[in-house]
């Protein structure tokens, strides 16, 4: 990413800071064995991800960490990265970044008060902005402000993280996606294919080209894409759309150089 600027602004607001992953997909054998883990302490995950051999798609691998003087703890991998939860729909995961220390160039404007620093290295894996205030006598800097952080690069796209008080706390989130084949299209006729439960699809990757895919379960469905028979069918719906008594629902099937995509529409009686 080369250069990137931060500015400091003092507001209260809460964001999180994205970065993109990767990870490579190899074959995988169902039904998983019953061992396989599906939780850690608090925070639960679904396959891909797993714990243990014959328990997760190649490069989804987690550990789990327990110890007697804090509760367990999940991290990517053999254990380097600490994750805060995994969101399946999205194709995010949240985790607590390792800190990077170095030496920045400052530059102020007291009366729109904001001061920008540079830092001159290349993102490639998740960050911590942790700043530390160094006269804490003086009284213009002893106070309880937030700190807003904007993170940015030349071309204008932004990551953003919040500071209270003294240092900084900041969550990221890692996007990750299947890169065994570059599309959808690619992936679907072959045996490394991921969308493997029925009433679910593929949706392609963008940045610039085509980079990956997720899968997705159907309108109504939901939970896990992954595995077969992995997207249920949502009971006691709450946004079923068809509200009028006149009218009745009726199941669609589109599709597309994507995939199938099941959903619905409203007809009048």
């Amino acid at each position: 990413m080369g250069l990137v600027n931060i500015l400091l602004f003092l507001l209260a607001s809460t964001s999180t800071v994205s970065v993109r992953t990767e990870s490579r997909s190899t074959n995988a054998t169902f039904p998983l064995p019953v061992f396989c883990p599906r939780s850690c302490g608090s925070i639960s995950f679904e396959y891909p991800f797993g714990i243990g051999d014959g328990c997760f798609r190649t490069g989804f691998n987690l550990t789990c960490k327990n110890d007697s003087t804090s509760s367990p703890k999940l991290f990517l991998g053999d254990g380097t990265i600490e994750v805060t939860r995994i969101d399946m729909n999205q194709g995010l995961v949240y985790i607590k970044p390792p800190t990077v220390v170095m030496d920045v160039d400052e530059s102020s404007d007291v009366n729109s008060g904001h001061c920008t620093l540079d830092l001159d290295f290349t993102i490639e894996t998740a960050l911590e902005i942790q700043l530390t205030r160094i006269n804490q006598t003086e009284l213009h800097l002893v106070n309880t402000s937030s700190i807003k952080v904007i993170m940015f690069d030349d071309k204008d796209d932004y990551l953003e993280g919040v500071l209270n008080g003294s240092t900084t706390n900041v969550e990221a989130t890692l996007a990750w996606y299947m890169n065994d084949h570059l599309s959808c299209e690619e992936a679907k006729n072959t045996d490394t294919y991921a969308c493997i439960s029925q009433n679910s699809f593929c949706q392609t990757l963008f940045l610039n080209i085509s980079i990956g895919y997720l899968c997705r379960c159907s309108t109504n469905y939901q939970v896990n894409p992954y595995v077969p028979s992995g997207c249920q069918a949502i009971k006691n719906m709450t946004t079923f759309a068809c509200v009028d008594q006149h009218s009745s629902c009726l199941n669609t099937t589109t599709t597309d150089g994507d995939g199938e995509f099941q959903g619905y529409r409203c007809k009048c009686s």
